[in-house]
């Protein structure tokens, strides 16, 4: 399980995970569908409703203020796959670490997460 807290100082914003490589077409069919059977808990200011799952992407909206989200994907997922990316004022952390700002088509690369 991991856990992503955000705290969104703008009015709007999301934020997307995403297996795919960059520099491969979309979507790749050698690719695992990572996120396919996601499971979420501890829900915190963000709706359920809020959070769109694709077979190799999730995407949550993200409203003002502070909030977070545990989630286990359907399969693990190697560290070094995940990209991160989205659009705001939104600070990111995975597992209480340090904080990524995400802005429009800024791609962060994330650490391990299983």
């Amino acid at each position: 399980m991991a856990t992503l807290s955000f705290n969104n100082t703008g009015q709007a914003g999301y934020a997307v995970l995403e297996t795919q490589p960059e520099n491969q077409p979309y979507p790749s069919n050698f690719l695992e569908k990572y996120f396919l059977g996601t499971t979420f808990t501890n829900l915190v200011n963000i709706e359920r409703e809020a959070i769109v799952v694709k077979d190799y992407q999730m995407g949550i909206a993200i409203p003002e203020g502070q909030s977070s989200v545990s989630f286990t994907p359907g399969a693990n997922i190697p560290g070094g796959l995940i990209t991160l990316r989205g659009a705001g004022e939104v600070e990111v952390s995975l597992n209480g670490g340090a904080a990524n700002t995400v802005a429009f088509d800024n791609r962060t690369q994330l650490g391990t997460i299983f």
